[in-house]
Parts: C-alpha cells; sequence; structure tokens
C-alpha cells in the first residue's frame, strides 16, 4: 500500500487526547483529528475511508499505530477478490438493444 505521505515538518501534530488532535499545516490552519471515529474536520478521512494527509500525519506521530488499521476494510485485498469473484457478462453492442421507443 502507498500512502500519500505530507513531508515530515509539513504538519504539526498536538494531541487533546489518546485519540483525538489538532493537526495543524504550514500555513498554521488547523484540522481536528478523531481516530476513534475515524474522522477529520477535512471530512476526507470519513467519506473516503481512506486516511487524509492530516491522519496519516496523526498516525505517523503515534508509532505505535499502524496505517493499516485507520482503512476501511472495502480497501482490503479480501474485499476486492469478493467483489469481482462473479461473472461479469459481456453485453452486445448498443445497436443490437431492444430500445422502447418512449426512451428513445
Amino acid at each position: 500500500m502507498q500512502l500519500m505521505l505530507p513531508p515530515e515538518n509539513a504538519q504539526y501534530v498536538k494531541p487533546s487526547c489518546d485519540f483525538e488532535y489538532e493537526v495543524f499545516d504550514k500555513r498554521s490552519r488547523s484540522y481536528v483529528v478523531n481516530l476513534k471515529e475515524r474522522t477529520c474536520t477535512c471530512r476526507e478521512f470519513q467519506l473516503d475511508g481512506f486516511l487524509c494527509v492530516h491522519s496519516v500525519a496523526t498516525i505517523r506521530s503515534r508509532p505505535e499505530l499502524s496505517f493499516y488499521d485507520y482503512i476501511s476494510e472495502f480497501y482490503t485485498a479480501h474485499h476486492w477478490a469478493q467483489t469481482y469473484r462473479g461473472i461479469i457478462h459481456p453485453i452486445r453492442s448498443p445497436d443490437s438493444w431492444m430500445v422502447p421507443s418512449h426512451v428513445k
């Protein structure tokens, strides 16, 4: 797995407690990352189920944590294989489709 990792000095991480952090970027904008809820105020973390740069900086600040524990299970090889294990039937060319006249 490759993550978009911010440069080491691009983010400053300030812990609020064991699972909530404030992350400051180079422009002093701040984002709140909650690892327990898997959320960030940038909203990428919860919308995609994948780590945003702020959550990466937070997890990087805690060496005992693993990035893999915070990524949605839908990004795992197992779920990917499950998605494509069924048959995907070919579709004939569009000119052979029977389209009702009220749809044309």
